[in-house]
């Protein structure tokens, strides 16, 4: 979970990736990342067990932001 973040953050523009002091939800809120971070909190934090399936449907939002972000026109 945490590597797909990793490789999610290097993958936006610098303008989009986490700032040192944001934290992870401020972070989303800014760039509007609307994928559920909480399989990834409790990985992280609570040290659960997370099913493949939740694991894939996390990856899945992280690819389906990027991919919008593709589309969008240029400012």
């Amino acid at each position: 979970m945490r590597q797909h973040l990793i490789q999610f953050e290097q993958a936006l523009p610098q303008e989009k990736r986490r700032r040192t002091f944001e934290t992870l939800s401020a972070w989303a809120s800014r760039i509007q990342l609307d994928a559920s971070l909480r399989s990834y909190l409790e990985t992280r934090y609570d040290k659960v067990e997370i099913t493949p399936q939740r694991e894939e449907a996390f990856k899945q939002q992280l690819d389906a932001y990027l991919l919008r972000l593709e589309k969008e026109p240029p400012l």
